[in-house]
Order: structure tokens, then sequence, then C-alpha cells
């Protein structure tokens, strides 16, 4: 790393320790209301313990723990879970209330644990070598989302952590274990499965054997939890088209709402929009096919792109995900940063803005229902209300265009691989 790099990524470190200390501090010092104040301008909600006043960090986290408590005390945790204020129901992996340790007792310090190594990781992650890249990577690492995954201690965040591990053996030629890791987090919380696309840089052969080992294990995996999977649809929270969740389904769940279309609208409008950004997709993997070359990926930007990308357009399509699984976007900005350098003057600057205004999307939501003081998920008046009907197809519209960024980014990937030099090839000789 270069003197400026070494200097920016200080500052980057500095400004996180600040920030987030600054919260840790005003909870110690229960200055409560405040910090619901603060959090609530970044479009964060803080749950209140209503006896005393007093917010309650890490819960998220503290629910997770819950069902193993629960679990422990013979509670099926999918049908009832008295451990939990809330009432959660287990609708993660059920290895989550298989931990051989961890409870409630232990949520301050297994929740200042995960959230502090994510932090301290980011700014090693994203390097900023300019002034603007460390603008950039503040304003990322201190995002609604961001702020979000940290205070809530959302597993999202061991996921990322995982995800950053698969990156790092990877490129560094330890294929294998990363590959073991990637099982490891895709058996807690399934998405990290999407991580798998990175095998397709093996030879034909060995990707073939790294594929059939993970189907066998995830049919094991299905085979011994099957009663388990089969009640976890239903009990996943329904989507929310204007609140803070992003996702394919959204475009279409709200527009049907609010023009009152037929049901059938939801999927048609979803495969309409899903075809626009394939065709997007396609254009930038044109352009980005003439400038990057196999070793991109090997450099750790490049690395880091393509993780995130596979990670968040799998979770994009795959269902509705709460604001702070948009984490994984931080993933994509030294990728970006890279773009930009390279002289990729649109594709770097606007997959940063992109990335930037969706880690940030909550308040800016939460702003368009200001003036009126709206409802906060269920608008009345969404069409006669200007911002709000501004700000619900701006946010669609950059979602879906990031989405088509990062798709293009799977797709240069793809095609420098040996798998689709043998399937163009077989495609030729029929």
């Amino acid at each position: 790393m270069k003197a400026n790099g070494i200097f920016y990524t200080a500052l980057l470190g500095l400004v996180i320790l600040l920030f987030y200390g600054g919260f840790a501090t005003l909870w110690a010092l229960d200055y409560h209301k405040f910090n619901l104040f603060w959090t609530d301008l970044w479009g964060v909600y803080l749950l209140e313990w209503k006896p005393t006043g007093a917010t309650l960090p890490f819960y998220d986290l503290f629910g997770v723990l819950s069902w193993r408590d629960c679990y422990l005390l013979g509670t099926d945790v999918m049908y009832a879970n008295p451990c939990d204020p809330l009432a959660r129901l287990s609708n993660y992996s059920p290895l989550w209330y298989l931990l051989p340790i961890g409870g409630r007792d232990d949520v301050m310090v297994l929740g200042a644990l995960m959230s502090g190594t994510f932090l301290a990781f980011l700014p090693f992650m994203m390097r900023p070598a300019s002034k603007g890249e460390l603008a950039m990577s503040a304003v990322a690492a201190i995002s609604s989302s961001t702020l979000f995954a940290v205070e809530r201690a959302n597993v999202d965040i061991l996921m990322f952590l995982m995800a950053l591990a698969v990156v790092r053996l990877w490129r560094t030629g330890r294929e294998w274990p990363a590959y073991g890791v990637m099982m490891a987090a895709a058996a807690l919380k399934f998405y990290p499965l999407a991580l798998f696309g990175l095998a397709a840089r093996e030879p034909v052969r060995r990707f073939a054997i790294a594929i059939s080992i993970c189907v066998l294990l995830t049919i094991l995996f299905a085979a011994i939890f099957w009663e388990e999977l089969q009640r976890l649809p239903g009990l996943m929270p329904k989507p929310v088209y204007f609140g803070d969740n992003f996702g394919a389904k959204l475009f279409g769940l709200g527009m049907t709402e609010q023009l009152d279309l037929a049901p059938i609208a939801i999927p048609l409008l979803t495969l309409s929009l899903t075809g626009l950004c394939f065709w997007g997709a396609l254009r930038v993997a044109a352009c980005l096919g003439s400038a990057l070359e196999r070793s991109f990926w090997n450099r750790r930007e490049g690395a880091l792109l393509l993780a995130g990308a596979l990670i968040m357009v799998g979770c994009f399509f795959a269902t509705a995900n709460v604001a702070y699984r948009a984490i994984f976007l931080l993933m994509t900005l030294p990728g970006f940063f890279l773009l930009r350098r390279m002289g990729l003057t649109r594709l770097g600057p606007y997959g940063l803005f992109a990335a930037l205004f969706c880690l940030n999307a909550e308040p800016l939501r939460r702003f368009s229902v200001w003036p009126r003081n709206a409802p906060t998920y269920r608008p009345e008046f969404f069409w006669g209300h200007i911002p709000e009907g501004f700000f619900f197809l701006t946010r669609e519209a950059i979602w879906w265009s990031l989405m088509a960024l990062l798709g293009g980014v799977i797709l240069t990937f793809f095609r420098q691989t040996p798998l689709f030099a043998m399937l163009t090839r077989k495609g030729r000789g029929a």
C-alpha cells in the first residue's frame, strides 16, 4: 500500500471510530433520547425498552441467541419463542439454535465482538487512495444500512466477514478452503451460496467436482433439516415496497397496489424489468470485456467487486431484503474505484453513485414523506404526493440499473472462464 493510501486508510479508520464510538459512548452514558433522535435522522430505528427508556443494542443478535436458549428448554422455536420480548420466531437456518455456545446473556460481548471486527476490517477493505475516495468510503462506512447492521449486530455482518475470507482464500489460490468457508456460510444463511459462482474460474473438471460436492452437501443438509426448511417460507416477513426493503419484487408490488392492478401485474412487471436488466447487463459486459483482462479478478479490488456482485444480484432477485443486507455493496466500492482509475469514466462513477444512494436510501425515503407526516410504510396518497412517488420511482430505477451494472460484471467474469470457453466451443461445433 502506498504512503498516501496508508494515510487515507488511517483517516477512514478514524472517521469510523469517532462515528460509531460516539454512539457507543452516548449509550454508555445513558443519553438514549439523543441516540434515538440521531439514529432516526440516519434512517435507523432503535428499539426502546419501555420500562426504563433505554435503547437496546444488538437486538437482532439477541433474537438469534434467544432461539438457542428456548430450544435448549425444549421449545419449538419455529412455533413459539417466550425467550424473546418480541416473540420472534426462528426463520434462519436451524443451525443457529444448535450453536454449541452463546446465549442471551452473552449478547453484549458477542455483539461488540462481531460489529467491532466488521468495522475494523472496513478501512483495510476499502483502502481509499485519494481525497475523493476517502469521502465516498466514509459516506459508505457511516451509511444508514451500515449503521443499521452494526447497531443490531445482524448476522449478515458475520456473513460479510466470511465472504471476505472466501475472497481472500480464492484470490490467493486456496480455492478449496474458500469453498469450504462458503458452504459453512451458506449453511447458516443460505444466500452466501451465490459465491459459488467464483468456482467458474476452475478448469472444467475441477469445477464439475466442486459443483458435485456442493450439490451433495446441499442435499444432505436438506435431508437432515427437511421439516424445518419446509416451514421457513411461512415465517419470512412480507415484503414492504415503500419501506426499508430492496428487491426485484418491490416495483411490481408498489405499482400494482397504487394503480389497483390485477395481481398478475406483479410477475409481469417483474419479468419485464428483469429482461431489461439482463439487456443492460449484456451492454455493460460488452464494454467491460474489452477493458478487463483475466488478471483483473486476481486483484483485490476485482475479486471484491465480483463477490459483492454475486451476492447482491443473487439476493436482489431471490427475495425482498431488509436494508442492512445492502452492506455487501461496500465490497463493490474498491472495484468501482479501480474502474474509475482505469478510465471507465461512466461505469465506475455511476457504480459509486448508485451504491452510495442505495446504502442511504432509507433516510432519503423518510425525507420524502416528512412534509405531510405520511405513514411510514403504506402511503395512502402515493400518487397525490409528488415527493413520495418521485422517490419510489427513483429508488427503483437506481436499484435496477445497479443490478444491471453488477450483472454485467458477473457476465464479464463468466465469459473469461474455461467453462464458458467449453460451452461456446461445443455450441459452434454443433
